[in-house]
């Protein structure tokens, strides 16, 4: 059977404030309405208030302590987002030789790799 902890016990363990806890306990029991109605009443930080409700519904457990913490949880980069940012590695990476091969060479480095291309069999340059 797990352990029962009072409200303090939890406060300790977590860093988060009993008042904060209160609200989170709000929050799960009654939803979002229910913190609204403390924002409105000046009993809870608007900027928390945004972070709580912004969470989604299968969010990982740390997420709600987190936000009550004031704490944001680092958002993982989707699949579009991670290719996108390896896309534009690579072109720094071709950049950076380009502007290596023109410093050279004293071409220009598109000319240069149009005529390897040429060459290459198979090559449509």
């Amino acid at each position: 059977m797990p352990e029962l902890l009072t409200v303090k016990q939890i406060a300790q363990r977590t860093g988060i404030s009993p008042r904060m806890l209160h609200y989170a306990a709000r929050v799960q029991r009654f939803g979002v309405p229910a913190l609204n109605a403390a924002v409105e009443a000046g009993t809870f930080p608007l900027h928390r208030a945004a972070t709580i409700a912004a969470l989604p519904h299968d969010a990982q457990p740390g997420a709600l302590a987190a936000a009550l913490r004031g704490e944001r949880q680092p958002k993982r980069p989707t699949k579009a987002e991670r290719l996108a940012a390896e896309v534009k590695l690579w072109q720094t990476r071709c950049g950076l030789l380009a502007l290596d091969l023109e410093r050279l060479t004293g071409r220009d480095a598109v000319a240069i790799m149009d005529g390897a291309i040429a060459r290459y069999p198979g090559g449509d340059a």
